[in-house]
Parts: C-alpha cells; sequence; structure tokens
C-alpha cells in the first residue's frame, strides 16, 4: 500500500498524461482472514496496474495485515472496526463511505462490496455518488442487516447501478429469496484459487497409509462434530489410512469434540496437526481431504483441493455437488450420514485408480477458480476501460 487515508481523503485525477485509469473502491468487513476474504485478496492482486485500488477495511487484523504485505491496494481507508457497540460504528462507517465517494465520484469506476453487510455499509455511497455497486455474496443465509433493513435496500436498489456477483447458486438464491434482485441478475463467480497460494509440494514419507484430512475451522457447520465417528469406522473397517486434523484448537467451539479427538490419538489413527498458516504445507501431506459440512456457500478447501489433485470426500451441499462436477471430481455423501461417508473413504482408499481419475478431473476443473478467470469477470461487472484480453 502507497497511502492510508481517512474516509474524507480526495483522490488525486486517475492515470497519467493521455491514461485513463479506472478506480474501484473496495468494502471488506471483516478482521480475520477466511474464504471470502482470501478471495478478497486475490481479486486485488489481479487488479494492480488494471485499476487503481482503494480498500475500505479494519484499521488492523490479519486481512489488513494481508493486503499490506501483499501491497494489494494504493490506497487504504481504516474505517470499519468490530470494536462495540457495533451498530454506530457500522453507521459512521457508512456515512464515511459515502462522504468518500461523493467526494471521488469524478474519479470513481465502481464500488465493490465484498458481500452483504458490506452491501449495507455502501448502499448510501453509491446513492450518493452515482457510482455503480457490484455485490459479491458469499453467505449462505442473510445476515441480521439485511433482515432488519432489507425493506430498506430494496427500495434504494431500485434507484442505483447494482450488480449482483455471488459465488456459488446457492448463494444466488439467497439474493433472489431475499427480494433484492432477480435470480437470473445474479452473475454467478466463484471464489479465486490462486495456485501460487494453495500448490503444495508433496514430500515423501515412509508411512504407506493414506492421509485423510480435515482442514477447517471447529464449527457446527463445518461438520467438525462428525469427524470422532468418521475416524471409528474407517479405522473399524480395517482402511489404510491415517487421518490428519488441520484445525486450531479451542474450547470455544465444540470442546466436547476436541476432548475425544484428543482422546482418540492414543487409540486411533488421528493425529491433531492445527491450523497452518501456509495451507500449501497442509495440502502436502494429504492424499484425500474430507468435507463433512453441514451448510456451504462455496466450498473454498475443497476447490483448494481440486487445484492440488486430490480426491474429495463431501457432504452432498449444492455448492459442493457444483464444485464437484456430480462426482466428477470426488465423491459425495448425504449430509450428516457419517455412515456413508466413512464408506466412500475407504472404498477411496482401496481404488488406486479412483484417486488419480477424480484428482485429474479435479485439476481441469480448478482451471475456472483461477484468478485471471475470476479477475476479468470482475473487470466486466466494473465496466473498466482496459481489455481483459
Amino acid at each position: 500500500m502507497t497511502s492510508r487515508a481517512g474516509a474524507f481523503h480526495r483522490l488525486p485525477a486517475g492515470g497519467g498524461e493521455g491514461e485513463d485509469e479506472s478506480t474501484v473502491l473496495f468494502v471488506s468487513a471483516p478482521v480475520g482472514v477466511g474464504g471470502s476474504t482470501r478471495s478478497m485478496a486475490n481479486v486485488l492482486t489481479y487488479m494492480m496496474g488494471r485499476a487503481r485500488r482503494v480498500l475500505a477495511g479494519p484499521p488492523d487484523g490479519r486481512f489488513h495485515d494481508l493486503v499490506h504485505d501483499l501491497a494489494a491496494s494504493e490506497v487504504y481507508l481504516p474505517i470499519i472496526s468490530s470494536e462495540r457497540p457495533r451498530p454506530p460504528r457500522r453507521a459512521w462507517s457508512a456515512v464515511q463511505l459515502a462522504i468518500f465517494a461523493r467526494r471521488n465520484r469524478r474519479n470513481l469506476t465502481a464500488i465493490h462490496a465484498n458481500g452483504l453487510k458490506e452491501m449495507s455499509l455502501s448502499i448510501a455511497a453509491a446513492a450518493l455518488s452515482g457510482v455503480r455497486l457490484v455485490v459479491w455474496v458469499h453467505e449462505f443465509n442473510l445476515p441480521p442487516s439485511v433482515l432488519r433493513l432489507g425493506w430498506l435496500w430494496r427500495q434504494v436498489l431500485r434507484r442505483i447501478d447494482v450488480q449482483f456477483a455471488a459465488v456459488s447458486p446457492l448463494a444466488r438464491d439467497v439474493v433472489a429469496q431475499a427480494g433484492l434482485t432477480k435470480a437470473d441478475d445474479v452473475a454467478v463467480v466463484p471464489n479465486p484459487i490462486d495456485p501460487a497460494d494453495v500448490l503444495a509440494d508433496r514430500p515423501d514419507e515412509d508411512d504407506p497409509r493414506l492421509r485423510v484430512a480435515f482442514l477447517g475451522s471447529p464449527f457446527v457447520y463445518k461438520g467438525f462434530q462428525y469427524l470422532p465417528d468418521l475416524v471409528r469406522l474407517t479405522t473399524a473397517a480395517d482402511a489404510p489410512v491415517r487421518w490428519l486434523i488441520f484445525s486450531r484448537q479451542t474450547d470455544d467451539s465444540l470442546p466436547e469434540v476436541w476432548d475425544e479427538l484428543r482422546a482418540m490419538t492414543d487409540t486411533h489413527p488421528v493425529s491433531i496437526e492445527g491450523k497452518f498458516t501456509d495451507v500449501r504445507v497442509a495440502y502436502g501431506r494429504c492424499d484425500i481431504v474430507v468435507v463433512p459440512s453441514d451448510l456451504e456457500s462455496f466450498c473454498r478447501v475443497a476447490a483448494e483441493a481440486m487445484l492440488n489433485g486430490l480426491p474429495v470426500v463431501g457432504s452432498d451441499l449444492e455448492p459442493v455437488r457444483a464444485l464437484l462436477g456430480d462426482e466428477a471430481a470426488g465423491i459425495l455423501f448425504p449430509v450428516g450420514d457419517v455412515e456413508a461417508g466413512a464408506k466412500a473413504i475407504v472404498r477411496l482408499a482401496g481404488d488406486a485408480d479412483l484417486r488419480a481419475e477424480l484428482g485429474a478431473e479435479g485439476r481441469r476443473r480448478a482451471l475456472a477458480f483461477s484468478p485471471e478467470v475470476v479477475g476479468a469477470r470482475f473487470g466486466e461487472l466494473y465496466r473498466l476501460a482496459y481489455s481483459s484480453a
């Protein structure tokens, strides 16, 4: 980042002599780094040299540090805070964004809201500036701000230039069900997966057993509670596998499941590896990736596994099925059905040809998630002047 400024900052005219430089204002509220913020960082990086990037985000935190390390914006507006009380702070953030967009409306090409919460922060900015608003929806349900104020947003959205995008058909349907726009008017744009971020080298290991891995947060919607039974059932089936749990240990979420898994490390082939900052290291140690989620809007872990040529065993959720292509790149099982999930793992463990076939198709399908493909699509949605070719 080359400039850090308050929300009342006025941008200099863009471009050099004879050059028309587009400027996009990106709005991203989360402090941490998750699927949506990692995807936002990928889009910001792709836009380097294609548009001047102004990012409105938290004044500190892991996402702020990630964007700083990547030099992923020319101007950073530290306007969004997660401190309490949140409603007044978010209202003030919306006012700051509106003032910034109004002051810089001649230089702005588009405002990118990275989710429905960010949409609620950005609507006034788009309305007062007349700048195109692009809302990229990652959610699998509606946030409280939209549930409370959806009636108001629907009124305002009819009067501004807005384009919705969604990471999956499920996320698209969330937008339509909220009455924000028609499903046919939502562009499905997946999360980008950058090979530089996730593509792993595979070190040699002496253990002949296949490594079955869970990567993700220890939350109910991620299906973390199913892991002990999956470990028990695959062990009882005498499958030649060992389990690796790549997740941050915490007593704040599902402590009883953590206690059960820790006890199993002495009696079952399971190892708690913790959360890896560099996911390439984790994927380098995997042979099969398990995604037992109850809910997903996209499922970045499945997409990253596919890019690494790893077969996926996943819950039969619409976004997961869309990624895997009706089991072209993995095996699906009914949500919450641990017996079916264990059988799928045992089947893969015993069939090297099937693992290779699914892995190869996963690599092919993952080309659709490249930052170049996703970034060019957003260039079109922003109506940037440059040619995506």
